[in-house]
């Protein structure tokens, strides 16, 4: 009986240790692969012209047809991150940031309401999205229950 316990708490401590590290928002350049509208559609490749997010330091640029766009960006204290990505081991804490701006149209029906999040995605933060603002420490996969939202790479 002792050994059965004891080769739980192992595998019960291996799978805490397990638990996968945060989502979050690193420096460099993104471009816009996807873009939806509404909750109902499905998130369609990026056809139109060229969009890059620049993020440095906490500084965001969007950059739409050769024009440039600073964005004011917050991010939020750790504790309000929003948690996705679920599997046996937990879920990813998603580092998101405030933009505060005015509305952005970049074309073929797509405008970015703000104030607008951006939200590192799982699993690693290798991609970002511009969505609505979620609840603070809520529970959001992508761009979860939010209408718009715009998907870099």
């Amino acid at each position: 009986m002792m050994l059965r316990t004891t080769g739980f708490v192992a595998l019960l401590l291996g799978l805490i240790a397990c638990k996968p590290g945060p989502a979050t928002i690193e420096n460099g350049t993104y471009e816009l692969v996807g873009a939806r509208s509404t909750v109902q559609e499905t998130m369609a490749p990026w056809a139109g012209s060229t969009v890059s997010l620049v993020i440095d330091d906490q500084s965001v640029t969007l950059e739409l047809d050769r024009v440039e766009y600073e964005l004011t960006a917050t991010p939020w204290p750790r504790a309000d991150w929003v948690e996705g990505c679920w599997t046996m081991q937990g879920m990813t804490a998603q580092e998101v940031w405030e933009i505060d701006c005015d509305p952005l149209d970049i074309g073929l029906g797509y405008e970015a309401a703000c104030p607008a999040a951006l939200i590192a995605e799982c699993p690693n933060g290798g991609s970002i999205e511009l969505r609505d603002v979620p609840a603070p420490g809520g529970s959001e996969t992508g761009c979860g229950d939010s209408d718009l939202c715009w998907q870099f790479q």
